[in-house]
């Protein structure tokens, strides 16, 4: 149970006030008289006042009037202060604050006498997934806390891996972007409600908004972004700028209930899916028919390094744009990248890499100790600017690059910078060097052949 829920010993658990003052967070619940103790409790674990996780709980208790007053001390951050940051102003981006701030005042609105949740206006999902080390996103969603009806998406296990799809990945490569209709039927597995009617992704009060957040040291959030930003067309796609707890920490309610299974997982999705033969491998209408146009394949960076004149591509049964390619890679053209941009780490050196490519490590991009949050627009801009050079960074305006990394993951954080500094949308290769580096045929500068991930 999370703070807005409801209670069958009370008339409802809900209007909850968030407020700030000399440095605490005040969550104020108001009950009927009829409240029970146990009521409270469950009120309390579900935001979070659990197993130590707060500094301290202080109870006011008075129960001729039938309430009881939840207080916390937090303690200051930068994140809370009034630092600017990239989610000012972002079609993308939410900061903790603001989207506490659209929480609340859904609650407080939509709360009904029969819901237990707030309508269907947010749908958070746990993006917390770790590419090597002992850390589990999956294990960690499961075990809690976790936002308010949350789901896990795991990026690994949502893709198109050779154990479920062998024709459509014969090389085994890690981490390849799913097919629309496994993204459509986890989306009908959260009970999503799409604004298709009227086909727009700015309606707040009938679609969905989905908000894609981590926990402290999720690096990869960006990816699950970019692809439901991608492929979801029912509505917008959001990424919380900081933690899950920080979100803890600004007074944010939880579910800190176990799970014994993330709901969301592929071969569970797949057998739904096989046993619909007209339904298998459909366009589910949920997504856009162009959530695969800017991901490209090993022939396309070939055909590019080549300095090839035209290539239509069709990409495992999605319609690419027709992209026309000059025979000189100086020249400037909107249908062709500029180029090749590697966001892997070290070993972009250690490991080797496509000839010609700049490398711009992903993790330059966010706030050393918060990596769930993209640093300022200014700093974001150097950072490409002392990579690229002033010419090529202003040719990006109108000639978009090819991003590649370690297994189309990271490549994503990059994408969403271009995006919040309007730049043109870039292309994708989603093999990266998962699939360049293993091939004995591809050319490669660096040291090293071998393959790395992200």
């Amino acid at each position: 149970m999370y703070a807005q829920n409801y209670h069958p010993s009370c008339r409802r658990i809900g209007t909850s006030i968030v407020k700030k003052k000399r440095g605490a967070t005040v969550i104020v619940a108001i009950f009927v008289a009829s409240a029970s103790t146990s009521v409270v409790s469950s009120f309390a674990a579900g935001i979070g006042l659990v197993d130590g996780m707060l500094p301290t709980v202080h109870m006011g208790i008075r129960h001729g009037m039938g309430f009881k007053i939840f207080q916390r001390q937090c303690s200051t951050s930068t994140n809370m202060g009034v630092i600017k940051t990239m989610a000012d102003g972002s079609k993308n981006l939410w900061s903790v604050q603001d989207c506490l701030e659209q929480w609340n005042s859904l609650y407080s609105s939509n709360i009904t006498e029969s819901s237990t949740v707030v309508g269907k206006h947010i749908q958070f999902v746990d993006a917390t997934w770790f590419h090597k080390g002992d850390r589990n996103g999956r294990r960690e969603f499961e075990a809690g806390p976790r936002l308010p009806g949350a789901f896990h998406w795991d990026i690994a296990d949502l893709a198109t891996t050779k154990e479920l799809f062998p024709e459509d990945n014969p090389k085994d490569l890690k981490n390849v972007f799913p097919p629309e209709w496994l993204v459509g039927a986890a989306l009908e597995r959260m009970e999503v409600v799409p604004d298709i009617a009227n086909n727009s992704a700015t309606d707040t009060n009938s679609s969905t908004t989905l908000v894609v957040y981590g926990r402290e040291g999720t690096r990869f959030a960006p990816r699950v972004w970019y692809m439901l930003r991608k492929y979801y067309r029912g509505g917008s796609v959001r990424l919380l700028q900081g933690s899950l707890e920080e979100w803890i920490r600004q007074g944010g309610p939880v579910d800190s209930t176990k799970k014994s299974r993330s709901e969301i997982q592929a071969k569970d999705l797949f057998l739904v899916e096989s046993d619909d033969d007209n339904g298998f491998r459909r366009l589910h209408p949920w997504i856009s028919s162009k959530a695969r146009n800017r991901l490209v394949d090993m022939e396309f960076v070939l055909e590019f390094l080549n300095g090839k004149q035209t290539k239509t591509q069709q990409q495992r049964g999605s319609q690419m744009d027709e992209l026309v390619f000059s025979s000189d890679n100086d020249t400037i053209s909107p249908t062709r990248p500029s180029v090749i941009i590697d966001t892997r780490g070290s070993s972009f050196a250690k490991k080797g890499h496509i000839p010609g490519a700049i490398h711009i490590p992903y993790a330059s991009l966010s706030l050393p100790e918060d990596p769930t949050t993209l640093k300022s627009k200014d700093e974001l801009i150097q950072i490409l600017k002392n990579a690229l050079g002033e010419t090529l960074f202003d040719r990006l305006r109108e000639q978009p690059p090819l991003l590649s990394c370690g297994t189309g993951v990271s490549v994503c954080t990059l994408a969403l910078v271009l995006e919040e500094l309007d730049f043109p949308e870039p292309w994708i290769y989603d093999g990266s060097w998962n699939e360049w580096g293993q091939d004995p045929t591809t050319p490669k500068a660096g040291v090293d052949n071998d393959v790395e991930n992200d």
